[in-house]
């Protein structure tokens, strides 16, 4: 137990007194400092204050890059699409072979007579007329020993064939001779291996020698009854040739000659 003589009240009071302004001091300092989670908040808030700022920029930044981008891409697939536009449309840019050779810088004619050929041969159409010279005989040699020629239209204007006129002509498988024809010279298609069937036509009168010699291939001749004159060995070497013909015509006869297969027509 206490004894009042011991406590005294008044020292008390001023300690207590003393310790409550102490407190006072510390709270009214305490409300004034910030703490430490206030500080910590405040720095943890900050950056996420800041990083919308910058996600929008980096946003932005993006969206600019690809409009860019695709602007360019809209540019080059429009440089690209004139470029195709632009390719060569006329004659001028288009490089072209334009044929200027004319019938006279292949054949030589002369006085109606056709002396030399000089195309590239394949399939060769005689023309009626060159240079204004209308083309009335083919002339001896004129195409002998062309190797390219694999068939001949011979013109309604001709009317002679002349001496080894497609003499040797290798290639040559088949000729159309005119209406017009007259007479077939010596030796005129003789060698030419690759001729397999020829129709004389109905206004010839003479076939020379040789005409048709080293035919190997040929297999079929008609010969009109117009026929008269038919030369030696005109089919010498044909081995499988059957000519067709009219009975007692010159050319029945001249089958009958020399063992050469006919057939009557």
């Amino acid at each position: 137990m206490f004894s009042s003589s011991q406590f005294n009240c008044s020292s008390f009071k001023k300690e207590k007194t003393t310790v409550d302004e102490e407190y006072n001091e510390l709270t009214t300092k305490s409300a004034e400092m910030p703490s430490e989670a206030t500080t910590e908040k405040a720095v943890a808030t900050k950056p996420l204050t800041t990083s919308p700022k910058t996600t929008k920029k980096e946003t932005t930044v993006k969206k600019t890059t690809t409009k860019k981008a695709t602007t360019t891409q809209k540019v080059t697939t429009t440089k690209k699409r004139t470029a195709e536009t632009t390719e060569p449309t006329t004659a001028e840019e288009i490089p072209v072979t334009v044929p200027t050779t004319d019938a006279s810088d292949i054949y030589d004619v002369s006085g109606g007579i056709l002396s030399e050929y000089t195309g590239e041969g394949g399939n060769v159409s005689i023309p009626s007329s060159v240079g204004g010279d209308s083309v009335t005989a083919i002339g001896t040699g004129a195409f002998a020993g062309n190797s390219d020629i694999t068939s001949v239209f011979v013109p309604s204007t001709v009317t002679k064939i002349g001496q080894e006129a497609f003499a040797d002509c290798a290639n040559l498988k088949s000729v159309a001779l005119p209406s017009s024809l007259r007479s077939i010279g010596i030796g005129a298609f003789c060698d030419c291996t690759s001729l397999t069937g020829i129709s004389v036509p109905s206004e010839v009168t003479s076939i020379g020698d040789d005409a048709f010699a080293g035919c190997s291939a040929l297999a079929t001749i008609s010969i009109p009854s117009s026929v008269t004159s038919i030369g030696d060995n005109a089919f010498g070497g044909c081995d499988n040739l059957t000519i067709k013909c009219s009975e007692g015509s010159a050319a029945h006869d001249y089958a009958v000659e020399n063992s050469i297969e006919f057939e009557l027509i």
